[in-house]
């Protein structure tokens, strides 16, 4: 995720305002490249329930950049995070978050603690919890007659 984000910040950065916006937190390219790593590691970590994190880090960023350059910037920034998702998605098939650690299972023990198990590929739970996942957003739902056909098999 670390070159996605500095490869976001480098397509953008040249569009960045001269005018300092807020000098007590630094240059605008600062802002801005900070702005960009902190989103790229929150859809890296959390990219199921980030709610659109190219609206997220565009109203963090907007004020560094001219108007006229906005809808520029906009459109780079949700080309690059499309990407970001796509490789987190594809890591999260695999049971891996894109650092290269595995995905732990989402389920709480009956101790109220998180469960410390690997999750199956493709699920977001370990084995002893499989009967809380649901199907996988990516997968179409089988009609009835699809699992009956697929269960007499």
């Amino acid at each position: 995720m670390y070159a996605l984000s500095r490869a976001l910040y480098k397509d953008i950065s040249r569009y960045t305002s001269r005018e300092q916006v807020n000098p007590a937190h630094g240059t605008n390219r600062a802002q801005v490249l900070s702005a960009c790593e902190e989103t790229m590691e929150r859809v890296a970590e959390d990219w199921r329930y980030f709610h659109d994190p190219e609206r997220y880090l565009f109203e963090q960023i907007r004020p560094y950049f001219p108007i006229t350059e906005q809808l520029r910037v906009f459109n780079l920034i949700d080309r690059h995070v499309e990407m970001a998702i796509k490789v987190a998605k594809t890591y999260a098939a695999r049971g891996f978050k894109p650092d290269g650690t595995r995905l732990r299972c989402r389920a709480t023990t009956r101790r109220s603690t998180p469960c410390v198990r690997n999750i199956v590929p493709g699920t977001e739970y370990c084995p002893s919890h499989q009967h809380l996942a649901e199907p996988h957003f990516d997968q179409p739902r089988r009609s009835i007659a699809e699992a009956q056909q697929a269960d007499a098999a």
